[in-house]
């Protein structure tokens, strides 16, 4: 099944919709996962973003659409769609910041659910055993935003039945009550009509939103048309916003400010990708017509573009606080099919020497000779009868056909000829020289292979790191790279498989790569820091990852169906290995200044989730798997789902609360809200198993408050012809 045009790529921790070729969400700065092959996908933990990070604000009112969920088709097989709805209101209500005291939210000890039928209610008091329900409005959306002080919802009514159009509505939390008629006369329409999308919310309760491709902006009055042309919003504060519009591989970089009177200004043209988010000093792809390569581009704060580099390949874009850029500048050279061959036939083959019939003759006396011949009888019959080979005539007795006799003209002598032997051995070498014949040809056809010069781009500047590289991974200002050599470059087969040299030549061509029984390179990698000419590091390129923040790497390494977990200090522009976390383990994120990682993985890919602060592991929880989320509440506490089990551990106590869980919400007061596959939805506050509230819940969202959500394993079933579209 192909994903149809209309079908997008969701942002499993913000739920923004993303173009399928971002590495990086631009509202959250998490990793997508983009360019690794799709196995059953293991939970991109959240981790510490990678991208020059999103101002507070871009955070503040993203509202969570569902990721890539699986739709069951017959046969129960599943087929990857996109939908949009079911994880909703949760991010924009719990991620957003306020600047009121606790005390005085007025969202504290509430949260806003919305039904499957699109009734959406304020629930007051719910960290009581009975939460009181006030009824808001019909036909409402999973988009919905909260202002920055907690005081004004933003919402949708009256969506029409394809979920596309509604009404854009504020309503100040304070005034909704019990009875639903009242609540209707205070909401405020601020636009009929709109295309239902993402609610931006700004400072001093203004917004902006997308009505379609058209940026809106409203400052508490009115409403106020700044760009008809836009097709996503890269990055924005309180004042401004970049954005882009067009076709997605052929945009315009644009930039606004947010205002009544707002200063619009384009760019740049024909950008194909955004590599680096920074509202200020955005990075940017552009497509050259006519042209393979890609051409990197930076805008400073102004606006002003220039050009970084072009005719390159990009090989990561990461950030933090600073863009940070390896590319590489395309190089060709020619090599010869045998490179991309394994010989492992070649020391046996070099030492095999061609058999001599001189060597398989031992002298033997006439009168051995079981024969009624006599001897120049004998000598007058053989060379009447024998065709000579290499000097000896050959023949054997009737009825001892398994001895066989030489005779030589030249030395007037008779042999015992071990023929099994020697027959043996030439057609083994006949072999060998199949297989030289081979070698010859695979050497004689040659190939242009493209390496590349990897450099490395940070503050404005470009660093040349090495002539002569096949690959790269790269966190940030940590890369391993794969030098180029001839024993670098991939192998397609081994030579003992291969007949004719066309096989080769086809497997290369068309990459074919042998890819269901190939195994990794064994080439070394080698470490850059900060640009500087790389090192050699005792890892496998192609079985090793990186991880890399301000003063901390962590380098895992896959073997033998497990992952070594390594830290290592950065040292100037070296690295200096401090500690191995495990033999068998899976890294998770790094969040407060700390490692979280999965130890001692059994055949169920479960294992204890520990954390490394810099000097001491500490083991947070048992029996947690790979596919997991979770969120630090407070020292030593922990809110975790595990696959769809919701964890509570709170000073090394371990507590299941619920085992069919979708998604869940602490807040700053430890009130936990979470809906299970039912659509039901519980509280528990009490940190026991949660007490029913709801039923028949979309979405749900509390203020200030961290969101979870069971990590996804998505099924591809392209094969099946029975499943549904």
């Amino acid at each position: 099944m192909e994903l149809r045009k209309e079908e997008f790529m969701f942002c499993i921790y913000c739920g923004q919709k993303l173009d399928d070729h971002v590495r990086f969400c631009p509202y959250c700065g998490k990793p997508t996962g983009v360019g690794e092959a799709p196995k059953a996908v293991e939970p991109q933990q959240a981790v510490e973003p990678q991208q020059e990070p999103v101002p507070q604000q871009a955070v503040e009112s993203q509202q969570a659409i569902p990721p890539q969920y699986v739709k069951r088709g017959k046969g129960g097989k599943g087929k990857v769609i996109a939908i949009a709805g079911a994880v909703a209101a949760c991010v924009a209500l719990c991620a957003v910041g306020g600047v009121y005291l606790l005390t005085r939210n007025p969202m504290r000890h509430n949260a806003v659910v919305l039904y499957n039928d699109g009734d959406i209610s304020l629930f007051r008091g719910i960290q009581k055993d009975n939460p009181k329900e006030n009824k808001l409005a019909e036909d409402s959306h999973t988009y919905n935003s909260i202002s920055k002080d907690g005081k004004t919802l933003y919402f949708y009514q009256d969506v029409d039945s394809d979920g596309e159009r509604g009404d854009l509505c504020s309503v100040k939390v304070s005034s909704i009550r019990s009875e639903r008629s009242d609540n209707e006369k205070k909401i405020n329409k601020i636009e009929g009509g709109v295309r239902v999308g993402l609610i931006y919310t700004l400072n001093k309760n203004r917004i902006f939103y997308l009505d379609g491709t058209e940026l809106k902006y409203y400052d508490g009055r009115d409403v106020k048309a700044i760009d008809d042309e836009v097709d996503q919003i890269v990055n924005y504060d309180d004042d401004r916003v970049l954005y882009t519009s067009g076709d997605k591989n052929d945009m315009d970089l644009k930039t606004t400010t947010l205002e009544r009177d707002p200063d619009k200004k384009t760019i740049d043209h024909h950008v194909s990708e955004i590599l680096f988010y920074g509202l200020e000093h955005p990075i940017y792809k552009k497509y050259r017509d006519g042209e393979n390569q890609e051409t990197i581009c930076s805008a400073d704060s102004k606006g002003e573009a220039k050009e970084i580099a072009k005719d390159i390949k990009v090989f990561t874009a990461t950030g933090g606080d600073r863009e940070q850029i390896w590319y590489g500048k395309p190089k060709t050279e020619s090599v010869s099919m045998y490179d991309y061959v394994e010989d492992d036939k070649l020391q046996e083959d070099q030492k095999e020497k061609k058999p001599e019939m001189k060597d398989f003759m031992k002298p033997v006396k006439f009168s051995k000779l079981k024969t009624n011949f006599t001897k120049p009888a004998l000598i007058r019959e053989v060379k009447k009868q024998i065709h000579k080979t290499k000097g000896y005539y050959v023949f054997y007795f009737i009825g001892h056909h398994d001895t066989y006799y030489a005779y030589s003209d030249t030395k007037k002598k008779f042999y015992r000829f071990n023929k099994k032997k020697f027959v043996k051995l030439e057609d083994r070498y006949r072999d060998v020289e199949r297989r030289n014949q081979l070698r010859a040809s695979l050497k004689a056809n040659k190939k242009d292979t493209t390496y590349y010069e990897l450099y490395y781009y940070t503050d404005g500047d470009s660093i040349k790191v090495n002539d002569q590289v096949l690959d790269v991974k790269a966190d940030g200002k940590v890369a391993l790279y794969k030098p180029f050599s001839a024993g670098s470059i991939k192998k397609v087969e081994k030579l003992s498989n291969i007949h004719f040299a066309s096989e080769v030549e086809y497997k290369v061509k068309y990459g074919d790569n042998d890819r269901d029984s190939q195994e990794s390179s064994d080439v070394k990698a080698k470490v850059s820091i900060n640009g500087k000419e790389g090192k050699d590091l005792d890892v496998v390129f192609d079985q090793a990852k990186v991880e890399a923040w301000d003063k901390t790497a962590l380098i895992s390494e896959e073997a033998n169906e497990k992952t070594a977990l390594t830290v290592y200090d950065l040292k100037k522009s070296e690295l200096q290995e401090d500690k191995e976390l495990s033999h068998d383990g899976y890294f998770c994120s790094r969040e407060d200044g700390k490692i979280y990682f999965l130890d001692d993985l059994g055949s169920d890919k479960k294992g204890d989730l520990c954390s490394y602060d810099g000097k001491d592991v500490e083991t947070i929880a048992s029996d947690i798997s790979t596919k997991n989320t979770f969120k630090k509440i407070s020292k030593n506490k922990y809110l975790i789902i595990s696959e769809a089990d919701l964890i509570l551990v709170n000073d090394g106590d371990q507590k299941d609360i619920d085992d069919d869980v979708e998604m869940a919400e602490i807040s700053k007061d430890g009130e936990i809200l979470y809906r299970n596959d039912d659509d039901e939805l519980y509280s528990c506050t009490d940190e026991k198993k949660g007490r029913k509230i709801a039923d028949d819940v979309q979405s749900f969202g509390m203020f200030e408050a961290d969101f979870l959500m069971k990590p996804l394993t998505l099924d591809y079933n392209f094969d099946d012809e029975n499943t549904e579209d």
